[in-house]
């Protein structure tokens, strides 16, 4: 569950029926609205904190989410490329490397996650090893939208990366 909402719950991405309901459910939408991009909300991080215990799941009690993730990926990206080979995915956070090939793109947290001491520019190695990964720079996150300062803007173009933009225009 999320901490502070108990009904905001991470269901286990390597459970095979929940993969198959996934990649159906994106077809079916696909196919009856002509939608084109596809979104897989919390997807990316892969992180440990977010390990299954679960004994009915058909894996390792505390499995990490990292492989789950990429085994759904997969199954959604297949289910996409029957409806719209064209038809993109894109994550909240950028996968793990081994990943990368089952989605187009993904929100990203390393300008505002960067530590200044080590990376004063908020390099994203990731941008550059995967130019063909579209990166859009999470400069707002969280649910209060901060203002943009020129920094953000600077590093973000730097990278050729786009630009998540929340809130109202000012």
């Amino acid at each position: 569950a999320w901490n502070g909402a108990p009904t905001e719950i991470f269901m286990c991405p390597r459970v095979p029926e929940w993969q198959d309901w996934m990649a159906q459910t994106y077809a079916k939408v696909a196919a009856a609205t002509g939608a084109r991009a596809f979104y897989i909300d919390e997807f990316g991080f892969a992180r440990p904190d977010r390990a299954c215990y679960n004994p009915a799941h058909a894996h390792a009690a505390g499995a990490t989410v990292a492989m789950g993730e990429r085994q759904l990926m997969r199954k959604v990206r297949s289910s996409l490329d029957g409806v719209d080979a064209g038809a993109v995915i894109y994550l909240e956070e950028m996968p793990p490397d081994s990943n990368a090939p089952y989605a187009d793109g993904a929100f990203c947290y390393s300008i505002n996650g960067a530590d200044e001491r080590r990376s004063p520019g908020a390099i994203n190695l990731y941008r550059f090893a995967f130019p063909d990964f579209k990166l859009f720079d999470m400069v707002s996150e969280g649910i209060d939208a901060r203002a943009l300062t020129a920094t953000d803007m600077k590093k973000s173009f730097f990278h050729a990366n786009g630009l998540w933009l929340k809130g109202h225009a000012e």
